[in-house]
């Protein structure tokens, strides 16, 4: 019976170029190494403030999803993920002990497949030393080492995606349509989310047209989606009678929900929209800076994003992106000019296309979040036999694979050290009583020191400021009056050589200039010489807690002074804002 069902589908049919031994030790490794790296990760992950609690937000990712059993929040646009995540996920937690444990060592499970799925596409297409490099790119590109790690459906569509091209290219190499296998490798891909139904339309168009027998290709074209379409009704109905709390991917309600997200900034804003895109897909995805955090609340969560970020890299950010695009268009050249590989560089460059014009009307802002699902076919564009033809080429590959991991394992390395949940000391927290003095003159140049007398300054409440509700001290005379506001406290420090590190969480509304015992230790905003009448550099909204990571060297043994100067960027401006709170970590935490 299972021979007959394998001969229905036409596996038994398929000439595989991936036949000898060394390539599947390969493929082994790549599963295994990348798997290990991704489950390494998610662990790591679950330090990181958020993960636990019910505002599970990393990059807008929906953790809640994973955390709840996946059923709670099934949305209708993931039209049959149920039945692939929670058989899996809970199997996965039978073992490990804990459904956490489960999750994560899910990442790795998937992360780990698709990068072995990923290494036997491009042997399909490369010889070995050059699969091997792509490969690793893919592996430690930047999106990957995010969301292979994250229990969430960005990477399983990765997967299903990467199946899909595996077996257009067989078929066009065999020129057979194995069409039992379209249906079963495009349900799983259009089960886990619906957009993705346009990356497997493409593949499969791109298959018939290179059929020989058009009214057979014709057939098959209305076939095919009909087919889907119909599996995936009964499926979805019977989804919903195993797991009540299903949604059916058919109901209005569905694409109503996803309308809101439907914004074409194409049109408002073309050159700005174009430049992000192209940034987020070309760039971001494979070579990471830090990014910007738009949302953080101590101990609930951190949301970051890329979307409209000031392009800053370090130099190993810097080489690992001019390497990768002389390689990139090093890739397309030599696809334009030779034939050989057209129908898979056309198969890209249309699926790049396609998500060039979703993304400039869907979801703009968050471009990077699906990033997964477009990463691998960006590289397949530039995949010919001759990008690594010679031993500079092949010396350049194997550089930016060097450079690319020293960069974006240090993004996760330093984003892993700022947020993390840690054992720390609040040494002064929000509503704690500060001295406060409003800039209408000089309050004296030793202000920032201990010694100083602040007797005659107000006594206050953190936070300070007027105008946007988050104002413990109201300042309601500051608008049109003063620009700035000074502001001190003395806090106590015992056993100062144990001490780390110090952390300070600010919500900040323009500009400040933070100092310690006299000592200048954070600006943002600020200009370079400080009156007290001095305006902010820039209008920076306070929506978000921003945490520096400072050296306890600024720290003393005993009575210890922190001194803020607070800047309003116009002395007309609508609020301003001011709420910092102080920690230390202790080396052996």
């Amino acid at each position: 019976m299972i021979s007959n069902l394998i001969k229905m589908t036409g596996l038994c049919q398929i000439q595989w170029r991936i036949c000898e031994k060394r390539d599947v030790i390969i493929t082994t490794l790549f599963g295994l190494g990348s798997g290990f790296l991704y489950y390494f990760l998610a662990q790591n992950y679950q330090t990181i403030v958020g993960f636990h609690f019910d505002d599970n937000i990393y990059f807008g990712l929906d953790q809640l999803d994973a955390f709840a059993g996946w059923v709670t929040n099934h949305k209708g646009i993931h039209p049959l993920l149920l039945f692939i995540v929670v058989p899996l996920s809970n199997l996965l937690a039978f073992f490990t002990g804990s459904y956490e444990s489960g999750l994560m060592v899910f990442c790795g499970l998937i992360g780990g497949l698709t990068s072995a799925g990923f290494y036997l596409l491009l042997r399909l297409i490369l010889s070995r030393h050059p699969s091997i490099i792509l490969n690793s790119f893919f592996i430690l590109s930047m999106n990957q080492l995010f969301f292979a790690a994250l229990a969430d459906t960005y990477e399983l569509v990765a997967f299903s995606l990467i199946l899909i091209f595996i077996l257009m290219i067989l078929c066009l190499k065999n020129q057979k349509l194995y069409f039992p296998l379209w249906l079963i490798a495009g349900l799983f891909a259009f089960s886990i989310t619906i957009t993705s139904a346009i990356q497997v339309a493409i593949c499969f168009s791109v298959v018939l047209f290179s059929l020989k027998d058009r009214c057979l290709a014709l057939e098959k074209l209305i076939v095919f989606p009909i087919t889907i379409l119909v599996l995936g009704f009964v499926l979805s109905l019977f989804q919903v009678w195993i797991f009540p709390g299903a949604q059916h991917f058919f109901q209005p309600d569905v694409y109503n929900h996803e309308m809101q997200y439907v914004k074409p900034h194409i049109l408002t804003h073309p050159i700005q929209t174009i430049i992000e895109i192209f940034k987020s897909i070309f760039i971001y995805s494979f070579i990471g800076q830090d990014p910007k955090i738009v949302s953080f609340k101590p101990g609930v969560h951190v949301m970051m994003v890329y979307y409209k970020t000031i392009t800053s890299f370090g130099w190993f950010g810097i080489l690992s992106i001019v390497l990768w695009l002389i390689i990139f268009f090093r890739g397309i050249f030599f696809n334009l000019k030779d034939k050989s590989n057209q129908f898979i560089f056309w198969t890209s460059a249309i699926g790049t296309l396609s998500n060039l014009v979703l993304f400039s009307i869907f979801n703009t802002e968050e471009i990077y979040l699906y990033s997964p699902h477009f990463s691998f076919i960006t590289i397949l564009l530039m995949v010919h036999p001759h990008v690594f033809k010679g031993r500079l080429p092949l010396i350049a590959g194997w550089v930016l694979l060097v450079f690319l991991a020293i960069n974006n394992f240090g993004v996760q390395s330093r984003l892993m050290d700022k947020y993390r949940v840690e054992n720390h000391n609040t040494i002064i927290n929000k509503g704690e009583m500060w001295r406060y003095f409003p800039g209408v003159e000089n309050p004296g140049e030793s202000w920032t020191s201990l010694d100083y007398d602040d007797s005659s300054w107000q006594n206050g409440p953190s936070g300070f400021g007027y105008g946007d509700g988050d104002d413990a001290t109201k300042l309601p005379d500051m608008q049109g009056n003063y620009s700035t506001l000074y502001i001190r406290k003395s806090f106590s420090i015992q056993n100062s050589a144990n001490i780390s590190k110090l952390i300070i969480d600010l919500k900040y509304d323009d500009g400040f200039v933070l100092f310690l015992n006299d000592r200048l230790v954070l600006k943002e905003y600020s200009p370079s010489q400080l009156e007290f009448n001095s305006l902010a550099t820039g209008d920076h909204s306070a929506d978000v807690t921003e945490r520096f990571i400072c050296s306890s060297s600024h720290l003393i043994e005993g009575e210890n002074i922190i001194a803020i100067m607070v800047l309003n960027w116009s002395i007309n401006s609508s609020d301003l804002t001011m709420i910092p709170v102080l920690h230390t970590k202790n080396v052996a935490d």
